[in-house]
C-alpha cells in the first residue's frame, strides 16, 4: 500500500468539475443513462446504492444532481435534515414565515381660516362660511388603509452561487 492510496479519491468521492464530459474514471451526475456497462465499470456505485443499473451489460444511470446543493448529512442537525442517511433528495422548500403590517388608520387635518360658532343644540363647532379672521383646523376621513402586500422577488431563493458539474469517483 502506498502514501497515494491513502489519499486518491476512492469509490463515491463526489467533486465539483467544470467540464462537460465524463472524465477518466468519474461519472457526471447528471440523471442521463450511460448504455455501455460491458466492462462493469459502474457495478461499484451500483453496490453502494448510487443510481440504478449497473450490473453486467445493462444500463447505468447516475443519480441527477443538476441545480443542487450538497448538504452534509447529521442525525442531530437541523430541523429537516435528511439524517444519517447520505444520497437521499429532498424538494426545496421555504421555511414558515410571515408578514405583518400595522396599520393603526389615520387622519387628514386641513387648515383654513372660519368662524366657529358654538351650537347650541348638540355643542358641535361649525365652519359658518363667514368673513372668519381665526386660523383653524379640522379632522377629516379617519379610516384605516386596506394595505396590502405583493410579492416580489424571483421564482427561487438562493446564495450567489457558480455552475459546476458534480461528478463521482468510479
Amino acid at each position: 500500500m502506498s502514501y497515494f492510496d491513502d489519499i486518491l479519491p476512492k469509490t463515491g468521492t463526489i467533486s465539483a468539475y467544470l467540464g462537460t464530459t465524463d472524465p477518466s474514471g468519474w461519472i457526471i451526475m447528471n440523471g442521463i443513462a450511460r448504455t455501455n456497462n460491458a466492462d462493469g465499470r459502474y457495478n461499484a456505485l451500483n453496490a453502494l446504492g448510487i443510481g440504478t443499473g449497473g450490473s453486467g451489460t445493462s444500463t447505468y444511470t447516475p443519480p441527477d444532481y443538476r441545480g443542487a446543493f450538497l448538504r452534509g448529512c447529521n442525525s442531530a442537525g437541523p430541523s429537516g435534515n435528511l439524517g444519517t442517511i447520505t444520497g437521499n433528495y429532498q424538494e426545496d422548500d421555504f421555511a414558515s414565515h410571515s408578514h405583518s403590517v400595522n396599520d393603526p388608520g389615520h387622519t387628514h387635518t386641513t387648515a383654513d381660516y372660519y368662524e366657529r360658532w358654538d351650537n347650541p343644540n348638540n355643542s358641535v363647532a361649525s365652519n359658518t362660511g363667514g368673513n372668519g379672521g381665526s386660523l383653524g383646523s379640522s379632522s377629516i376621513n379617519s379610516s384605516t388603509t386596506g394595505i396590502s402586500i405583493q410579492n416580489s422577488g424571483s421564482t427561487e431563493t438562493r446564495p450567489y452561487n457558480f455552475s459546476v458539474n458534480w461528478i463521482i469517483k468510479l
